[in-house]
């Protein structure tokens, strides 16, 4: 029998029973308050490291961002900076071995701050943190990453000399990212350099040479040597093997790498029997890698794409999506994760752009469904777009985003083929439209130190732009410097402290995201444009042509030439066989910069006419043709196209029935604004003279006699100009370039009439002469680097010299010469010259030139006026395309003249009639004073 509980005993016993409980909480808890206790005690984090190391070395990357993680604060907390840095380079090596490439860059950027500022530039740890920084870049598919493992080997060897596993680390890295970038030269000097390093210092066949072996394997592979290639990727596995055991999955990606020797050869049944090894690997391995898993998923893909068998190879691109966006569902294939395009990293736009391709060819295969298919690779080419957009948004100087653009080019001309094919079954403009932003994404490129930079002190990124600017700036100097120097030395010394400015500027522009996060910086680019904003700048009787290459990487010559065509009512496009095209464009320049004889010229140009316009003389009939053109395109003078042939044999160029002009980009055309023409237009003409030294430095450079760099013409032409408008006349040893410099931002109108001269070391890079007699500051050659610096407000800028519209190729941006560059520093329109341009022409084309734009013509209209009078008062030696025809000029279709201060004619009309009438009053009342004067003195 139970007794009853009195209420006296029960709260006795709820008390008793709470007390246990506490007590039992806190006997649990003390391991866990003698932690806290403990935590950062020397043999806590010692063996804590231990641990984390240990699990890093296993390849466990998930248990060692655990561990290595817990330290980090304590380390922190202690400001035991050392053992910080050490261990944070471990943490952020476990977290981009597992794909976590945000995480890893947020840890990475504030390390190397902190291994920079307490530890030294010189430091292992901070050498460390700039390859890792390095690796996440290259991961990511920014072309930082380069600058940051040269950063790396720079450092290593000053450490340490060449004779050091870090020194190879960093060679190592090197030489991979080269070779994945199809540098077949400097992927094999590093590589070299880092296998000798390893073999130097752990010994031919010690388990840690395994990834320079694999490495060794890619480079050989790549560029076709397939035994040599097989040789170092099964070293590499049995080298993995001894040190990790069979089931790693570094093992597994020698196998992946094994497979694509096979599947080169076409042995493909062998290549799945291995890839179904290389998974059952990976599923038996104690420490499973996403990116592994990834790579062998899409080498599947490529696989069953190179057999022809598409919708298998959809299915396993798709497998790799859930790897990265956990919640997304392969199983449709038509289908890509929402979120997609915001992450920012090469892998996703790789499996975007394979999926795409395959789609592509079920379309070729399948007519009925051939839209279908079609529009499931637009969609994914817009993911990948989007992915594209993300890793530029991300970029921090403009070699950077001209490296972007270059290495983007033939992706996008990609992406826009597919809207266009879209669009021909379709008859749907918005496709159209489409592919000239997909297009026009290549030429987007904005100098930060341009004055068309909206200084707005209320944007967040303002501060950032000005900082950003004047870092460019310094940068552009010590490229300009660079060329200047002969000594290995000194070029190297020019080198590291290039390589720093990239750095600083990378570090600020991540800086200033971490800031303003909520207003995200995005590094500056035109708003995409539309069919209606064309239009709307384009007049009635104009037609708007752009050209874009499809050229293959190291190959000059394109493979195709897009054409895309634009009136007021109708769109069109068009391919051009590239190797012809490129061919005849090289004949063509050469015959016509050469000077040869008219006849041959003619026969090549009419040729190219037909290849470039043929197509598009129905659209073109009786209207001005505005050129956008493609890199090689750039160097075809339009206007001595022959376009037909009449009597004597005597031909018809394009000019005789054309205006033609150019602009470098689409979005330059249609953004023009016009601030409203200055109240009075005052133009800066200089011509400088030369002294002797200048002459024989010049004449080397050229390859000219000394007698004919005197240009007698181009003072002329200057005093000319002065006598149409109001200019500020600099001619001979006064004309300096440290003048030039000070005055460019103040004139809306420049005309330089000087020599345009070749760089020692780079043929394409081009500079302008000025007078060195009276310039102690400058060297008398103005670059393209120094032109990036000015700060221009000019309408229009005239470079009256030899050869200033030939630049670098990009097949982004096109022709990147000192007309490009002019038009970046701030100037709306340039009008350069396509080869030497001949003092004597010169001096009787421009005057005229001046003249029609002092009478209200447009600038384009007024190039093109000019040129026609000179060729139709020209005799059989001058009418020579040579001598008229190299002049181009790039720009919108504007006066310098303000439209209000130009009458119309049936004004003039009355104001002459008027004039007549006064004129006749007044000699009336001349004689009727005199008859008056007469009669009083008789």
């Amino acid at each position: 029998m139970i007794e009853p509980i009195s209420l006296s005993s029960l709260k006795r016993y709820l008390q008793t029973r709470r007390a246990a409980t506490v007590l039992m909480i806190c006997i649990f808890l003390m391991p866990s308050l003698s932690l806290f206790s403990i935590s950062d005690s020397e043999s806590f984090i010692h063996d804590q490291t231990l641990e984390g190391e240990a699990f890093l070395e296993g390849l466990k990357y998930d248990s060692a961002e655990i561990i290595l993680s817990g330290l980090m604060p304590v380390l922190e907390k202690n400001k035991d900076w050392k053992n910080y840095c050490k261990i944070s380079n471990k943490y952020i090596i476990s977290l981009w071995r597992q794909g976590k490439l945000s995480e890893a860059e947020q840890i990475a950027r504030k390390t190397l701050g902190i291994c920079k500022e307490q530890l030294g530039e010189e430091h292992p740890e901070t050498i460390r943190c700039n390859i890792n920084n390095g690796v996440i870049c290259f991961l990511s598919g920014k072309p930082m990453s380069i600058t940051y493992f040269r950063k790396a080997v720079i450092l290593a060897e000053r450490l340490y000399g060449d004779n050091h596993p870090l020194t190879a680390e960093a060679y190592e890295w090197l030489g991979c990212t080269h070779e994945s970038a199809n540098n077949a030269m400097h992927a094999y000097r590093y590589l070299k350099k880092s296998l000798q390093i390893w073999k130097n210092t752990k010994g031919n066949n010690h388990p840690d040479l395994g990834n320079i072996y694999r490495y060794f394997g890619l480079y050989y592979k790549r560029f076709g040597q397939l035994d040599s290639a097989m040789l170092c990727f099964n070293k590499s596995k049995k080298l993995f093997d001894l040190k990790y055991g069979k089931y790693n999955y570094k093992s597994v990606k020698c196998l992946n790498n094994i497979c694509d020797v096979y599947e080169v050869i076409e042995q493909y049944d062998t290549t799945k029997i291995i890839y179904a090894y290389a998974l059952d690997l990976l599923s038996k391995s104690e420490a499973p890698n996403r990116y592994i898993y990834m790579m062998t998923y899409f080498n599947l893909g490529e696989l069953y794409q190179r057999e022809g068998d598409f919708l298998k190879a959809i299915q396993f691109f798709q497998k790799t999506l859930p790897l990265y966006f956990p919640g997304f569902k392969a199983e449709d294939i038509y289908s890509n994760p929402e979120e997609i395009g915001e992450y920012p990293y090469q892998v996703i736009k790789m499996v975007l752009f394979w999926k795409a391709r395959s789609f592509i060819e079920l379309a070729k295969t399948d007519s009925t469904n051939q839209l279908k298919y079609l529009k499931a690779a637009y969609n994914c080419y817009s993911d990948a777009s989007r992915v594209i957009d993300n890793i530029k948004y991300q970029l921090s100087n403009y070699a950077d985003l001209l490296n972007h653009e270059n290495s983007h080019a033939n992706l996008m001309v990609e992406l826009a083929e597919n809207a266009l094919e879209i669009y021909s079954l379709t008859d749907d403009a918005l496709y159209f439209e489409r592919a000239l932003q997909y297009l026009e994404k290549n030429k987007q490129m904005v100098l930060f130190a341009s004055s068309n930079t909206d200084h707005d002190e209320d944007n967040p990124s303002y501060g950032y732009e000005q900082k950003a600017g004047k870092l460019q700036a310094r940068y552009n100097q010590l490229l300009n410097m660079s060329t200047l120097w002969d000594a290995d030395n000194d070029l190297a010394y020019f080198n590291e402290r290039q390589i720093n400015i990239k750095i600083e500027m990378d570090q600020l522009k991540w800086e200033i995201e971490q800031v303003h996060h909520k207003h995200e910086y995005r590094t500056k680019e035109t708003a995409g444009i539309s069919l209606a904003q064309i239009r709307k700048t384009l007049q009635d009787d104009q037609v708007l042509i752009q050209f874009t290459e499809f050229c293959h990487d190291y190959i000059s010559k394109p493979e195709r030439i897009l054409s895309l065509i634009i009136t007021q009512n109708q769109i069109a496009y068009y391919t051009i066989d590239g190797e012809q095209a490129y061919n005849l464009i090289a004949e063509y320049y050469n015959l016509i910069s050469n000077r040869n004889p008219t006849v041959k010229v003619d026969s090549i140009g009419h040729e190219l006419y037909n290849l470039l316009l043929g197509h598009w003389e129905n659209l073109i009939d009786g209207k001005d043709i505005i050129i956008i053109p493609s890199q090689h395109i750039s160097l075809v003078a339009f206007d001595a196209l022959p376009v037909s042939f009449v009597k004597e044999g005597r031909v018809a160029y394009l000019i005789e029935k054309h205006a033609v002009w150019k602009d470098f980009s689409i979005s330059s055309f249609v953004n023009y604004k016009d601030d409203g023409k200055a109240e009075e237009l005052k133009v800066l003409a200089m011509a400088p003279g030369f002294t002797k030294e200048n002459k024989l430095q010049i004449a080397m450079l050229t390859k000219r006699d000394t007698s004919l760099i005197n240009l007698a013409g181009a003072e002329r032409e200057c005093m000319e100009i002065s006598g149409l408008l109001n200019t500020k006349l600099i001619t001979g040893f006064e004309a300096t370039e440290d003048i030039f410099k000070s005055l460019s931002s103040e004139f809306p109108l420049i005309h330089l009439s000087t020599h345009g001269v070749p760089c020692k070391f780079n043929e394409e890079t081009v500079r302008l002469a000025f007078s060195k007699r009276n310039d102690t500051i400058e060297d008398g050659f103005l670059s393209m680097y120094e032109v990036f610096n000015l700060d221009l407000n000019a309408e229009l800028v005239v470079i009256s010299a030899c050869k200033t519209g030939i630049g670098k190729l990009n097949k982004g941006e096109g022709n990147l010469n000192l007309g490009w560059a002019f038009s970046k520093a701030g100037a709306k329109s340039v009008v350069i010259s396509l080869w030497d341009a001949n003092d004597y022409a010169s001096s009787k084309i421009m005057p005229v030139f001046y003249k029609l734009l002092a009478d209200g013509h447009t600038k384009p209209s007024a190039l093109h006026q000019a040129k026609l009078e000179f060729l139709t008062s020209s005799d059989d030696l001058t009418s020579n395309p040579y001598f008229w025809a190299g002049f181009e000029y790039y720009g919108n279709n504007q006066g310098i003249i303000s439209k209000s201060k130009i009458l119309p004619e049936y004004i003039w009309g009355i104001v002459l009639v008027c004039s007549l009438i006064l004129a006749v009053i007044a000699a009336m009342g001349k004689k009727l004073f005199a008859n008056k004067e007469h009669l009083d003195a008789r």
